[in-house]
């Protein structure tokens, strides 16, 4: 049952970063009514909500913890870490996972880090018009994380079919924002290159998880 349903559970987990960049655009708005002061403010104070509320969700009991020591572990034979590592190296399903990552992460540092001065200078848009731009990013980083668990479980725990789908919608979507500079379709140009790329890393890296040589 754990992993039929463990793309879904870590996309739950992943996806909260993404969420959090999503809102980003209240903070602006934050910035441009009440000053520097609240923008920081409001963050910081739902953390310490957050928190608060996680200290009595998660808290335990004392008498409900188990007092027996737990066994001690065997120790593992002389060598094995060294065959096992050796073992992984010569693994092309290990390398295959590594280069998959690796290139996921370079388009989606890409895009993080260059989408701001794309929209700005290369297609003149303004502060606000840019800000809904990223903002619609992350919201679809949020819907690919989730899509990509969801669907990795309804295919069988088939996560490199789900990697290929997910990753093949990137493609028209960045030629969409090189060829176009309406803000809807440009919205929704990185609304899809948000979920084609965040949903494959979560992917990638429930599939290091689960892997085994």
């Amino acid at each position: 049952m754990v992993l039929i349903l463990a793309g879904t559970m870590w996309s739950l987990l992943t996806s909260s970063i993404n969420l959090a960049k999503g809102v980003s655009p209240l903070l602006l708005l934050l910035v441009s009514t009440y000053g520097w002061s609240a923008a920081l403010l409001a963050p910081g104070l739902t953390a310490v909500a957050i928190a608060c509320a996680l200290w009595f969700i998660l808290a335990d009991s004392p008498d409900g913890q188990s007092t027996t020591a737990p066994p001690k572990s065997t120790a593992d034979p002389p060598g094995i870490s060294r065959r096992v590592f050796f073992s992984l190296l010569q693994s092309s399903a290990l390398w295959a996972l590594v280069i998959a990552d690796a290139a996921v992460y370079f388009i989606l540092q890409v895009l993080s880090d260059w989408s701001f001065l794309l929209l700005t200078e290369w297609h003149h848009m303004g502060q606000a018009a840019t800000t809904t731009c990223l903002m619609w990013h992350e919201v679809g980083a949020v819907a690919g994380t989730l899509g990509a668990g969801v669907l990795s479980d309804v295919l069988g725990g088939n996560r490199s079919l789900t990697l290929l789908l997910f990753t093949m919608s990137v493609i028209p979507s960045v030629l969409t924002l090189h060829s176009t500079t309406n803000t809807t379709a440009v919205c929704i140009a990185m609304f899809v290159a948000g979920g084609g790329l965040a949903g494959p890393k979560a992917s990638v890296t429930l599939c290091n998880l689960l892997w085994h040589p």
